[in-house]
């Protein structure tokens, strides 16, 4: 089985797929980077998602910042960015404006002998012309019921006790398809929200291995599939509804561990300090 990864290079998709980049590196074609904010059809940047983190929380816009900007300025310095880290392990890195399509897709998997699976870890919603004759797996921090953006939070406005991560052969919607694999049940009871953020990708990091001997088909899609309701970002008012449950929104703290998290260039020393992160214990 052959690899190709599509990827917003962020501090979730270097966790995600770092461990997987050293130890499978043979069997990944190559890696296409695209934007957090794609081209629309007339070329323009598509300002949607900024649109939608601009009335969200406070806090989770300076997140998104650090686990995007900031790790990327200081990944690219420090050669710790998951581009960097693709590269250090000889796989070509291309850079589109947006999702491939088909055609281009297909492209690199006209030589291939086996199966080619394309892992997708982007803000983008496909559409036929990328699902098309591929297998496409997308990574989901939260079970079926929990759709949409920022999911780690509404997991703990709902005062869960516990989740699961899931990968999937995504369709037209929003975090719809079919569920190809599950995680464990994931403890999250008296967590913040950074770390249930960081748990649900940790675990991810540990599912795509779970994933390999699989027998995939192509993804399927209906053109007209129905709506069905997902989360957007959480709103100005979110501080006040997390003081109530006792739960930590995010920190001065915690945006300082992004940047650690963004120099780390040693996998072992990633998970581990994720890790410990995650479970309280000192780093």
């Amino acid at each position: 089985m052959k690899y190709i990864i599509v990827y917003n290079d962020t501090i979730r998709s270097k966790i995600i797929y770092t461990k997987f980049i050293n130890e499978r590196n043979s069997d990944i074609i190559c890696a296409i980077k695209i934007p957090v904010l794609t081209k629309n059809k007339s070329g323009k940047t598509s300002t949607f998602l900024i649109k939608k983190l601009l009335n969200s929380n406070n806090r989770l816009k300076f997140f998104h910042f650090f686990q995007i900007f900031i790790y990327q300025l200081f990944g690219f310095f420090n050669n710790s960015t998951l581009t960097k880290i693709l590269k250090k392990n000889n796989i070509k890195v291309y850079k589109l404006k947006n999702f491939p399509n088909e055609i281009f897709l297909k492209s690199f998997q006209k030589k291939e002998s086996v199966p080619v699976i394309i892992f997708a870890s982007t803000t983008t919603i496909l559409k036929e012309e990328n699902l098309k004759n591929n297998v496409i797996l997308n990574f989901h921090e939260g079970p079926e019921n929990y759709k949409g953006s920022a999911i780690f939070y509404y997991l703990a406005l709902k005062e869960e006790k516990n989740y699961y991560t899931m990968i999937t052969q995504p369709d037209l919607g929003i975090d719809t398809g079919k569920v190809i694999k599950k995680s464990n049940l994931i403890s999250i009871e008296g967590k913040s929200i950074f770390q249930i953020f960081l748990s649900g990708v940790y675990e991810q990091s540990k599912l795509i291995f779970n994933i390999t001997n699989l027998e995939l088909t192509s993804n399927k899609f209906q053109k007209n599939i129905k709506k069905t309701f997902s989360y957007t970002y959480p709103s100005k008012e979110t501080d006040h509804n997390l003081k109530k449950r006792n739960i930590k929104n995010i920190e001065f703290f915690d945006l300082l561990k992004i940047v650690k998290i963004s120099l780390i260039e040693d996998s072992d020393k990633l998970y581990d300090y994720i890790k410990k992160l995650i479970n309280n214990e000192k780093t």
